[in-house]
């Protein structure tokens, strides 16, 4: 069995961490496989270009952050065992408790969450056995393929960033099965800020919509939820100018994401901790929001720019 990691990233020197850790796992490995690095501006093209340039029968995407668990090849080996005829393995992007900020903690709260993020938390959390599974749990910064099974499939929608393994798993999950393991994981931080985590949520936002508009087959409205309800509650005040309605409306809200902010407060004992919390769910809805309702507005194709991509064994 050989492996092909593909890393991918914007920077050489951002690439270094995630690297340096994936060779000292393999330093004294007996596994066959090689590492191809791709630098550029469009992460879907480039790890089309480095899956053809891969010799491995299994790839194994990995983000320029993420730091592989030194089990998570065994674990892959094992889940393989138990699902033989499976042609996708994934499991959570656990957070990187050596180096997170409050900050990030608040986020990893959100995530955590049913209501933060609903199904999609098994992205972050180990949770449950090994099993079969599907684009709400998979995440691509820890992802492996079947080489034969993602040519064929044609690879990744290169305009659909960053929803491009969500169109790709509801796709190849058509043809084949898709595997969950929470004990094949990755390390990686949440963002830093305020600010830069609101615009990541608008771009999920927006790579969410593009996926609903390209994807003619596309049936799960779940998504759609914060901006039901974001409509709404601007809706009751601009157009049915009933503050009553909106403020009812918004302790709806607040009943549902404060009982987990206390639970964290319980816990940790951070008070700071707890009001940072309350604004990382804010952010993460009304960004998500936002970026649902832009995507509908943004035809913007993603230009390819020019990739350099280096194979080492």
């Amino acid at each position: 069995m050989r492996f092909s990691f593909i890393l991918i990233s914007n920077t050489e020197e951002n690439l270094k961490n995630s690297l340096d850790n994936l060779k000292k796992i393999l330093k004294n490995s007996k596994l066959e496989f090689e590492i191809i690095t791709s630098i550029g501006l469009n992460p879907s093209a480039q790890r089309n270009q480095a899956s053809k340039l891969a010799k491995g029968e299994w790839l194994y995407f990995l983000d320029d952050d993420s730091l592989l668990d030194s089990q998570s090849i065994e674990q892959f080996q094992l889940a393989l065992l138990k699902f033989p005829k499976a042609i996708v393995f994934g499991g959570p992007s656990l957070l990187h408790l050596e180096t997170t900020n409050n900050w990030q903690a608040a986020i990893q709260i959100v995530f955590n969450s049913d209501f933060g993020v609903g199904p999609l938390k098994s992205r972050y959390l180990s949770i449950g056995a090994t099993r079969f599974s599907s684009e709400k749990e998979l995440i691509l910064c820890n992802m492996i393929i079947k080489s034969e099974y993602f040519v064929k499939s044609g690879g990744f929608q290169e305009n659909l960033f960053p929803n491009e393994e969500n169109e790709f798993l509801s796709r190849i999950n058509k043809i084949g099965k898709v595997v969950y393991s929470p004990l094949i994981i990755v390390y990686r931080n949440h963002r830093n800020n305020m600010n830069s985590f609101f615009k990541q949520m608008v771009h999920y936002g927006k790579g969410r919509t593009r996926h609903f508009l390209f994807s003619k087959s596309y049936n799960d409205y779940f998504y759609f939820i914060p901006l039901i309800l974001f409509l709404t509650i601007i809706g009751s005040l601009l157009l049915l100018q009933s503050v009553t309605l909106m403020i009812y409306l918004l302790g709806f809200y607040f009943s549902i994401i404060l009982p987990t902010c206390l639970v964290s407060l319980f816990y940790l004992r951070k008070p700071w901790q707890f009001i940072l919390s309350v604004l990382a769910f804010m952010i993460c809805h009304s960004g998500y929001a936002l970026g649902l309702l832009l995507g509908f507005f943004d035809s913007k194709k993603k230009t390819v720019s020019s990739i350099k991509t280096s194979v080492s064994n």
